[in-house]
């Protein structure tokens, strides 16, 4: 059985590893002579979480858009939004990769950063498919997140 707490544990432990790796840990093995692999790791962890939070967010909208916006006969089925998320997001992932849009930023492309994201899109989906989240009516009717 699903329980909403458990994506909402992993959205934010991948925030928060996302945050602490990028401010404190990547800033400190850059400046000292670590190891080439944890270079590689702290270079390229953001990607993977990025590809994480998307697909997670994407499938939030995904889903409300559907339960709320699409008639019976167009609603998305959950599993149809888990890969309709991850779909989308690797399309958007690999397109910055390669350098074919800067919405993301101004990208270099490293095949490392294209490795982790793409290993962050294919975990995201595995979570979502174990996780098998859904939306719900609770509290007064409110629609909650996952």
């Amino acid at each position: 059985m699903f329980q909403r707490r458990d994506i909402n544990i992993i959205y934010w432990g991948v925030l928060i590893s996302f945050v602490l790796i990028k401010s404190l840990l990547r800033p400190y093995i850059l400046q000292h002579n670590f190891p080439e692999f944890l270079k590689i790791f702290v270079l390229s962890y953001p990607n993977f979480c990025e590809a994480i939070v998307g697909v997670f967010v994407l499938t939030m909208i995904l889903m409300r858009l559907s339960k709320r916006h699409f008639s019976d006969q167009y609603k998305l089925k959950d599993h149809q939004s888990y890969v309709a998320a991850t779909l989308l997001a690797a399309i958007y992932v690999t397109t910055q990769e390669m350098e074919l849009h800067y919405l993301g930023g101004n990208n270099i492309y490293d095949p490392y950063d294209l490795a982790f994201s793409i290993v962050g899109l294919i975990t995201a989906y595995l979570l979502l498919i174990s996780k098998k989240p859904s939306l719900t009516r609770e509290y007064k009717g409110r629609i909650l997140r996952f």
